[in-house]
């Protein structure tokens, strides 16, 4: 990781009242770099230094202070994603359950278009 970007994961972290530990910042790098909903597995695999207990305890700090929402995908396990700047909603396909980012959208809109057959 480059200097400028853990400088700013650091500088996040503090703004939000949390302490800038490393692996706060590397679960933090993980969600910028890959930019969907991530579950509590797949955070595990991506950062092999920390163990599964000390992710879900990073998960909810990040939830409590605001730097991640948890977004239902109707799965056995959840799903979180940074805080978005601007209200988006998700997509999911019932057959391969790929998701996709919708955004600048009504969800009522969006609710009747998708729901019409």
């Amino acid at each position: 990781m480059k200097a400028q970007a853990l400088e700013r994961y650091k500088t996040i972290l503090r703004k939000a009242g949390c302490k800038a530990t490393a692996g706060r910042v590397a679960v933090l790098a993980v969600f910028e770099s890959t930019k969907k909903p991530l579950s509590p597995e797949s955070l595990i695999y991506a950062v092999k230094t920390l163990n599964q207990a000390t992710i879900y305890r990073i998960l909810d700090v990040f939830k409590a202070v605001g730097l991640i929402r948890q977004v239902d995908f109707r799965h056995s396990h959840p799903h979180y994603e940074l805080t978005p700047s601007t209200d988006h909603h998700h997509v999911i396909c019932v057959s391969c359950s790929r998701s996709e980012e919708v955004t600048g959208c009504s969800a009522t809109l969006l609710q009747k278009n998708v729901l019409r057959q």
